[in-house]
């Protein structure tokens, strides 16, 4: 910036405009001081003149007044001319009583003006005229007989206000100029101090010269002014030295700021590394074992079982399904934080959202006495387009957390559709009779880590990630997630899936509106979610407590929806009345009224509104299934044959061979099977194979490697390569990779599903297939069946105590017809078993190993309580207590394990003695009832 631009005009300074407004002050207050007083100069001259006019007015008046009155003009003339000798006289005139010229004198040239006569004391027409008119009444006798009227010239006054006016104004100008002359002198002395610094500072500007400072010579606020400004310039000198300081240090530092964070950054990607490998291993760890766990009820659930066990199966099959892709998701978590979560985009059915969700939990329910229930609106359509193990997390993890905070009532779940200005929207709701949640804890209830309070952790279990996670799958669909809570009422989680369309509202079934329905079920979530799908299905329904019901509602009665165990207390039913139960398919007393035609259909709980629509459309239209609720089905699917197919399996683990092989016979392969990778390669020289299943994961060489040789094999011998299908519990990206490079042509994901085996089959078998009827899993079940024992060959002894009938009955009623099977097989385990945690448990109290002891005595109160040794089973309980501090201990850990050791040999006894077969017939017929 130059100097110039720092110049300043002298208009422009201080002192100047501070001297020239002094002098404009002086010179308005000298005008208006001189000004006043010239102007009440001008008016009290101004009233003498009126006053000396209007006193001759009255004195002629008082002369003319008799002439007047007699009407002697000359009289009256002759007293005018001796009015017109005054000095200021310039015209006079007398008016008769009538306003008419009497007499008058003067110059005729004002004649004209007697209409412009102003009034009396009034001059405000001074500053244009110089004549003032003046009139007075003539009185003679006491009555007025004319007007005198006179005109006179003030001029002299006037020329002497304007005169003094002028005089008064150069006056004032003078002394204004003198005071600015003075004031400027004055002025500049005080302002120099502010001229000075303002320079100093132009100066800083201008050289950035931060060591000057301001002189503190001034008084007053010119001294704090320059102290201030002279503090301002140390505080930016010390910080200009701490800049240069800092800018002199800033490579260094930058240096060593990009030092710290190049190791903080591969430390963060070893950490990662390590996580992503721990989730891997841990994914591959627990798939292995799921593979065959898997498989298996798959195959269960497809063997044509009577409808009690193929519910079983069918549950099975579908938690393990859902475990499985939980497990899958593993590594896909930290993909949530990162925004880099792949969503599905596939056909989800709603209906089977919701029945998943209640089949799921329905058991936990039950056990703490809450009804569970499902209802779907008519609007929602059967299928939308979503990530259907998403939702299905979602779902299951919200009707968990209601599960856990509800006490008594209901959980209900809940789909509806809903139709707003953004478009169509499936809202989905878990309504609980729950704690509830306070209303300040609402709002971080879908935090990381956030519960309602400290001590829900504690009372209830869980980390507070599941809200979270919830949350951020939810919005990654394009939803939002809430909650509706009042505390000690209830809880409504819900949330929102955007969809095409909704559905359009179901016609009611005509035949379902000719017969009325009665609902007797006490007042529960589930008796609302079935009066609402039969009055959808066009029934006109009744709802009635149990308690409430007479003899006579039941004589009309023509369709009743009940309990299994209200039904026997019913009065006499009509002969043409339709019961319909409401229970389990493993209610006892439901599969005897069914059996006895007493009842006609079911709607089997948990009750959820698709359900209740198809039993009771069946009902309305006679369809009602009757006795085939309880008839085995016929396995529903068959496979394409492979008989001729030549496969190899390469695998380590023994279980999942056998599961591989069970698998593979569904398809009549009868596979040629390896256990390493030396034995795999061995074959593959010696043999012409048309599929390879090769298991990535072995000890001394992996498929990776076996692979790679099988393929150099193949090119030195110019044999067409064989298809080779890798088995892998990993789901990392890195092995795609590392099976490309090895030459491997396709992955199969343990655990895999009897689906993905058929689709691997038909890729690579087709010109060996067969499409005949495969193997039947119920000809399967049948010789399982076969080597089933009878109960008196296989029943526990009841002797003094050791097993307990309630544990035992709980086990009968878990295992249905497969109790004895059952029981054989724990019984074997456990023998196995038992006896090594027993040896390891003698050793940890020997050694007082507290955690060691807690552990042990945990697994071996669980077998024991597995096979019904109740007593056992408790003492260990007690000594798990006090080794990990749940309990006071009223004996030492030592006499304890006395006490163990004594049951122990009791049941080991008992145990040799059935397997023995030397229990009575009446021990073993007690226990069977037992």
């Amino acid at each position: 910036m130059s100097t110039a631009e720092f110049t300043l005009k002298n208009s422009e300074k201080l002192g100047n405009r501070l001297s020239w407004a002094a002098g404009l002050i002086i010179f308005t207050s000298v005008v208006l001081t001189s000004g006043t007083f010239t102007w009440l100069e001008f008016r009290r001259e101004f009233d003498q003149q009126v006053s000396v006019l209007r006193d001759t007015a009255v004195v002629f008046g008082s002369t003319v007044s008799e002439p007047l009155a007699k009407g002697d003009r000359r009289q009256v003339q002759q007293a005018l001319t001796s009015i017109s000798r005054l000095e200021s006289f310039r015209f006079a005139e007398v008016l008769d009583r009538n306003g008419d010229a009497f007499a008058e004198m003067g110059f005729d040239t004002l004649l004209e003006r007697r209409s412009g006569e102003l009034p009396q004391g009034d001059f405000s027409g001074f500053l244009i005229s110089d004549d003032v008119w003046v009139s007075d009444d003539v009185i003679h006798g006491g009555q007025e007989v004319g007007t005198v009227r006179l005109l006179a010239d003030i001029s002299n006054v006037r020329s002497a206000f304007f005169f003094n006016i002028g005089y008064n104004l150069l006056l004032s100008l003078l002394l204004a100029l003198l005071a600015t002359a003075a004031s400027r002198i004055v002025i500049r002395h005080l302002t120099l101090p502010i001229f000075n610094l303002s320079q100093l500072m132009t100066r800083l500007g201008r050289e950035s010269d931060y060591t000057a400072r301001a002189s503190e010579a001034g008084k007053g606020e010119i001294r704090l002014l320059a102290q201030s400004f002279n503090r301002m310039l140390e505080d930016i000198e010390t910080r200009n030295r701490q800049l240069m300081e800092y800018q002199e240090t800033l490579e260094a530092r930058v240096e060593e700021r990009t030092r710290d964070l190049a190791e903080a950054k591969e430390e963060a990607d070893r950490a990662n590394a390590a996580k992503s490998e721990f989730l891997a291993t841990m994914s591959h760890e627990i798939r292995t074992p799921m593979n065959s766990m898997l498989v298996s009820s798959e195959l269960l659930a497809s063997a044509g079982l009577d409808a009690r066990h193929q519910r079983y199966a069918d549950i099975i099959a579908r938690s393990g399904r859902s475990l499985l892709a939980i497990i899958n998701d593993i590594l896909d978590l930290s993909k949530i934080q990162a925004g880099k979560l792949d969503l599905e985009k596939i056909p989800v059915s709603t209906h089977g959202l919701v029945k998943d969700a209640l089949d799921l939990f329905f058991k936990p329910a039950s056990d703490k006495g809450l009804d569970i229930c499902g209802q779907v609106d008519a609007n929602v359509p059967e299928e939308v387009i979503g990530d259907p193990t998403r939702l299905h997390q979602i779902l299951t993890n919200l009707t968990n957390n209601a599960l856990k905070f509800t006490e008594k009532g209901a959980v209900t779940i809940s789909v509806k559709g809903e139709q707003t200005k953004e478009g169509a929207f499936l809202r989905f709701a878990v309504t609980d009779t729950g704690i509830g949640i306070p209303p300040q804890n609402a709002a971080q209830i879908f935090d990381s880590f956030s519960q309602a309070d400290q001590t829900t952790t504690r009372k209830f279990g869980g980390t507070g990630l599941g809200l979270a996670i919830c949350r951020q799958l939810v919005e990654a669909m394009g939803g939002k997630i809430g909650v509706d809570s009042k505390e000690g009422e209830g809880s409504s989680f819900h949330f929102t899936l955007p969809v095409a369309a909704l559905a359009a509202l179901p016609v009611k079934d005509s035949a379902a509106g000719e017969k009325p329905a009665m609902v007797i079920l006490p007042p529960t979530a589930s008796r609302r979610v079935i009066v609402d799908g039969l009055r959808r299905v066009g029934h006109t329904v009744t709802a009635v407590s149990p308690g409430d019901v007479t003899e006579r509602d039941i004589q009309h009665a023509e369709l009743i929806y009940t309990l299994p165990a209200l039904i026997t207390e019913l009065p006499s039913l009509p002969p043409d009345a339709t019961l319909v139960a409401i229970g389990a398919l493993e209610d006892a007393m439901m599969e005897k009224l069914v059996a006895a035609g007493t009842v006609q259909d079911a709607i089997l709980l948990p009750v959820s509104t698709p359900q209740i629509l198809q039993t009771a459309t069946r009902v309305a239209q006679g369809k009602a299934l009757g006795a085939e609720l309880y008839r085995s089905k016929p396995e529903a699917s068959h496979h394409t044959a492979y008989s001729d197919a030549r496969v190899l399996l390469v695998d380590d683990n023994a279980v999942n061979r056998e599961v591989a092989l069970l698998a593979l016979s569904r398809f009549a392969i009868e596979p040629v099977v390896a256990d390493n990778g030396f034995d795999a390669i061995k074959l593959a020289s010696d043999n012409e194979f048309d599929l390879i299943f090769m298991d990535c994961s072995m000890p001394e060489m992996d498929g990776f490697e076996a692979t790679r040789r099988i393929r150099q094999q193949e090119s030195d011998a110019g044999t067409a390569p064989a298809p080779i299908v890798a088995l892998t519990a990993h789901k990392a990206e890195t092995i795609e990779t590392r099976a490309d490079a090895a030459g491997m042509d396709a992955i199969m994901v343990k655990p895999f599903t009897i689906g993905d085996l058929t689709d691997c089959l038909s890729n690579w078998l087709e010109k060996q297939a067969w499409h005949g009827q495969g193997t039947e899993s119920g000809d399967l079940a049948a010789d399982e069946g076969t080597s089933a024992q009878t109960p008196e060959e296989t029943s526990p002894v009841l002797q003094d105590g050791v097993f307990d009938p309630a544990m035992l009955q709980n086990l009968r009623d878990i295992a249905g017809d497969g109790f004895e099977v059952m029981l054989q097989q724990l019984r074997a385990l456990y023998k196995v078993n038992a006896s090594g945690l027993y040896a390891e448990l003698s050793h940890a109290v020997e050694h007082d190993k507290a955690g060691e002891i807690g552990r042990l005595a945990h697994a071996l109160k669980s077998m024991s309580f597995n096979i019904g040794a109740g007593r056992l089973g408790a003492i260990c309980q007690n000594l798990e207590d006090a080794a990990l501090g749940n309990a006071a201990a009223e004996q030492t850990m030592t006499a304890m394990f006395a006490d163990i050791s004594r049951e122990y040999d009791l049941v080991m006894f008992e145990l040799d003695k059935i397997s023995n077969g030397s229990g009575s017939k009446k021990q073993e017929a007690a226990s069977a009832a037992g």
